[in-house]
C-alpha cells in the first residue's frame, strides 16, 4: 500500500510544460484584463502612466517565472540523478 502512495502521479517535464503556459497564459491575461480595468477608471496622466507600468512590471514577472521554471525543474532533477 505504501508502494502505491509513493508513485509520481505526473512527470517532472508535464509539470514544468504545465507550469510554463499556465504562467504565460497569466501574464497575458493579466495584461487584457488590466487594460480593460484601466481604460474604464477616471485617471490622470500620471496614474494611468503608473498603473500601465505596473501591468507590465507584473507580467513581465509572470514570464521570467515561465523562462525560468522549466529550467529550475530541469537542474532539480540531474542533481536528484547524482
Amino acid at each position: 500500500m505504501l508502494q502505491f502512495l509513493q508513485r509520481s502521479v505526473t512527470s517532472s517535464r508535464f509539470d514544468a510544460g504545465l507550469s510554463r503556459y499556465v504562467s504565460f497564459l497569466a501574464a497575458a491575461l493579466l495584461l487584457v484584463l488590466g487594460f480593460y480595468k484601466l481604460v474604464r477608471m477616471p485617471l490622470n496622466e500620471f496614474q494611468l502612466l503608473c498603473g500601465i507600468l505596473l501591468l507590465f512590471l507584473v507580467a513581465m514577472q509572470f514570464v521570467v517565472i515561465g523562462l525560468i521554471t522549466p529550467l529550475s525543474m530541469k537542474a532539480a532533477e540531474k542533481q536528484s540523478r547524482r
